[in-house]
């Protein structure tokens, strides 16, 4: 899962891979690990996930919804606040 968007003037690049769940946040060019191995693979009920980052000073959540039944194999929901508007949202896995 790929996201693209803008937080001022910087390209911001959100990843998650479908196989490990590490996701990664690509900010002009540096990379800033979110979640790693261990952290993507705990056993957890949750249908919802939220992770907040700050980038060059402004807050940016990123928020991924996986659907109740069978969600692994199903595509997220995928939503991208900065400073608490919406500005992207997206589904895929």
């Amino acid at each position: 899962m790929k996201l693209n968007f803008q937080v001022g003037d910087s390209t911001v690049l959100f990843r998650r891979s479908p196989w490990t769940g590490v996701e990664s946040i690509i900010v002009d060019g540096e990379e800033q690990r979110i979640r790693d191995f261990a952290q993507a693979n705990k056993p957890t009920f949750n249908l919802d996930r939220e992770t907040t980052t700050s980038i060059n000073g402004t807050t940016v959540t990123i928020r991924a919804l996986r659907p109740r039944w069978f969600g692994g194999l199903r595509p997220h929901d995928y939503r991208v606040v900065v400073d608490g508007n919406v500005v992207l949202t997206q589904q895929g896995y």
